[in-house]
């Protein structure tokens, strides 16, 4: 991506072991297109889905996100 264009890199000035990486405004031009583009899929994949369903969709996987994670959290705590 660097070679690209799309990002720079620099050295964190409060701490120099680490390096920031900024999109360029190329990248960022890269990065609204690649969003409108998966608007455009979003809407098409849920065009067919009526309102109480994609709130009931969207409940749902929140639910599943935060099970996942608290999943997580539990086998890390054993290892």
């Amino acid at each position: 991506m660097k070679r690209d264009g799309l990002i720079r890199t620099e050295r964190n000035p409060r701490n120099r072991r680490f390096v920031n990486v900024l999109l360029t405004d190329k990248g960022r031009e890269v990065l609204m297109h690649a969003m409108l583009i998966a608007r455009e899929i979003v809407d098409q994949v849920m065009s067919s889905i009526n309102e109480d369903d994609a709130l009931l969709l969207e409940k749902t996987l929140r639910a599943l996100r935060q099970n996942a994670h608290q999943g997580l959290e539990c086998v890390a705590k054993r290892s």
